[in-house]
């Protein structure tokens, strides 16, 4: 299948790809009344140790750009149809979620840190099915990826056949993106300031000691970062190559390497009060879809280590990977 034709497909075509591969799956079925029934399988994640339950069979790689990027219709006439299309979908497989779930204790649900809209609108119906008496809480970006915490298991990353020189070169490579990380947070840091500036700069008056330590403080962050930057050119030749610094792009290495890594995922800074209520909760965690299912096992190895009662991954499906060409 050709890459080029992804992208020419609207979200009607692709949900209708995904609706048509519906109860495809074997092993175990469950009774979902008037809606028939549903099969699903299960998948053991090598981490965490635990069972990552999948709804769907996805043969076509054309329908994980739905579930990521949930584009609009490519034309008006598809409009009603497609939005109808997709939210009948999330209204039964949330629906299918949610018998999986009935006869478990949950009390928290969350999902990966950057995902699409898509997950947001799948856990919000989700959440509408449960009895509104309940106390279950939906916490999005409970964990967020941390690359400055990242580090190679070389026990794995050998178990898994990587050979001395490839270990090698996976740990450079994540030296390498903590730095680029670092010089991305003082790019951030240096354009907050500088919007700052902008918007009180048509202020009438003499400019303020604030003002001025502020545009200090640009000229260093500036300097810091061309030193920085100077620094990654000669340590990893890259200078005369195009292109700005950009976040690592943990998706683009292959399945051995990425199950190498560890401590890739942190709980958010902004509720780390919740490290303390994890203890003894049963928590379940959804993506819409997988393809080697590290993230999905990195989440949850790092939830066992909070003491939480239980945890239950689920997933839409498992997407085949793209080939680069």
């Amino acid at each position: 299948m050709n890459d080029t034709i992804y992208g020419t497909l609207s979200s009607f075509d692709m949900i209708k790809l995904l609706i048509e591969e519906e109860h495809n799956l074997g092993y175990d079925t469950i009774e979902v009344g008037n809606e028939g029934r549903i099969k699903y399988n299960e998948v053991l994640l090598p981490k965490s140790n635990l069972i990552s339950y999948h709804l769907y069979k996805i043969s076509d790689t054309r329908v994980s750009t739905v579930l990521e990027r949930m584009n609009e219709p490519t034309n008006a006439e598809e409009s009603d149809i497609a939005a109808d299309s997709i939210d009948q979908f999330i209204k039964r497989a949330s629906l299918y979620i949610h018998h999986l779930l009935k006869d478990k204790p949950v009390d928290i649900i969350t999902f990966p840190q950057g995902s699409s809209d898509f997950n947001n609108e799948m856990v919000n119906c989700l959440m509408e099915r449960f009895d509104k008496k309940t106390d279950i809480r939906c916490i999005p970006d409970l964990f967020v990826k941390d690359i400055k915490s990242a580090y190679v298991n070389t026990d794995v990353a050998k178990k898994l056949g990587l050979p001395n020189y490839e270990i090698h070169l996976l740990m450079e490579d994540i030296e390498r993106w903590k730095e680029e990380a670092e010089i991305l947070k003082f790019q951030a840091e240096m354009d907050e300031v500088k919007g700052t500036i902008a918007s009180e700069s048509g202020k009438r008056g003499r400019p303020t000691r604030e003002m001025s330590t502020k545009k200090e403080l640009v000229n260093n962050l500036e300097h810091l970062i061309a030193l920085l930057k100077t620094e990654r050119e000669r340590k990893y030749k890259t200078k005369g190559k195009k292109g700005k610094v950009k976040f690592f792009d943990i998706d683009s290495i292959d399945e051995r390497r990425r199950r190498s890594i560890e401590g890739l995922y942190n709980i958010n800074l902004n509720l780390k009060e919740m490290r303390h209520l994890l203890s003894g909760k049963h928590i379940v965690v959804f993506d819409s879809h997988i393809s080697y299912g590290t993230t999905l096992d990195d989440i949850c190895r790092e939830l066992q280590r909070y003491n939480v009662a239980s945890i239950i991954p689920i997933t839409l499906a498992v997407v085949p990977i793209v080939p680069i060409p």
